[in-house]
């Protein structure tokens, strides 16, 4: 009896700590928090690490703008340029030049140079982690830009020239014309240099792998031919496999006048069928001849957006929510093959 009284004292109702331990709950919550410490720790240190690459690409690519900076201060060609600033790389790194060249390996530094109105530009960048691409800009008589790491995470790659306007290619696009309205595909559209002939009706788009747009602006020079009744540019666009679109177009469109003019609409796209109502219809200037080139633009910001006609702003407001797809591209509605839709000097700024 004695022996049984002393081991029912030492017994502990379940929950009850004693001076020798702790209960299980308590143990449990004990892990849980130090996992949920752990779990903030790693996270930090992810970031860190990521800013530091961060860090690490831009003082690389402040470096190689200030060597293109001065070596066109002293009048070098563009290849001895091209030599100077690749001379720069080491480590393995490579220094690949020429117009709509992507980044699109870890330590690969791409540039394009090109006149501006007559001034040298040299424009560098660097994937220097997934997602996150540093860029850098130097003109003769500007100076250098300090570096600056984007965010691109709606590309597998960065550009050269990546905020400011980057001049789309036609190897951004891709190399079939969806129709409009029941996704066939159809062959006829052709690139002279950088600028789209499309004689029939149907849609092109750009590429997954190309820089995406989802906020910023897109442009082109937009010429409807003889005959067809609209031609402009998709945004905001998702193309699934048989070429159908989801997205928004604008374009200038003759075949819906207003005030006996020709229109400049934004229209809505759902799954290849075209909304009944256009979210923006305007007459177009006076004077202005759509049968000759004008540059259309549409700047985007989160929904709202605002429409432009040879850099005059013709109309604003608010996109319907849910279509956030990042493909760009043309579309036209004709079908008068001897006077073709032209389609070109396509430029994207996206948003930083």
């Amino acid at each position: 009896m004695r022996g049984k009284r002393a081991e029912t004292r030492r017994w502990r109702a379940p929950g009850r700590r004693g001076a020798d331990g702790f209960t299980l709950i308590e143990l449990l919550v004990v892990i849980i928090i130090i996992a949920i410490l752990a779990g903030i720790a790693t996270i930090l240190v992810i970031r860190q690490v990521g800013l530091a690459k961060d860090r690490a690409g831009e003082a690389e690519m402040r470096t190689f703008g200030m060597t293109a900076y001065q070596g066109m201060v002293q009048s070098l060609t563009a290849p001895q340029l091209q030599e100077l600033v690749a001379e720069q790389a080491k480590g393995g790194k490579t220094i690949t030049y020429g117009d709509g060249i992507n980044s699109s390996q870890p330590k690969q530094v791409v540039a394009v140079m090109r006149p501006a109105g007559g001034t040298q530009e040299w424009h560098g960048a660097l994937l220097v982690r997934p997602g996150r691409c540093t860029v850098v800009k130097a003109t003769e008589d500007g100076g250098y830009t300090p570096a600056k790491t984007v965010d691109v995470s709606t590309a597998t790659a960065c550009r050269a020239g990546l905020g400011d306007a980057i001049q789309l290619v036609p190897s951004d696009f891709n190399d079939r014309t969806g129709n409009p309205y029941n996704g066939a595909v159809s062959a006829l559209a052709s690139w002279i240099g950088n600028t789209l002939q499309m004689p029939a009706a149907g849609m092109l788009l750009s590429k997954a792998t190309s820089p995406g747009l989802t906020n910023g602006s897109l442009s082109a020079d937009v010429k409807v031919g003889d005959g067809s009744n609209g031609a402009g540019v998709v945004f905001r666009g998702t193309q699934n496999s048989n070429g159908t679109l989801s997205g928004f177009v604008l374009q200038m469109d003759p075949g819906l006048p207003t005030s006996g003019r020709p229109s400049v609409v934004i229209r809505q796209w759902t799954n290849g069928t075209e909304n009944s109502t256009p979210l923006l219809r305007v007459a177009v200037p006076v004077g202005v001849d759509v049968r000759t080139a004008n540059n259309l633009r549409i700047e985007l910001n989160g929904n709202n957006y605002v429409a432009y006609l040879n850099n005059q702003a013709v109309g604003s407001g608010t996109l319907p929510a849910g279509y956030n797809g990042t493909q760009y591209g043309a579309r036209t509605w004709s079908n008068v093959p001897t006077s073709p839709n032209t389609i070109g000097d396509f430029q994207m700024t996206p948003n930083g």
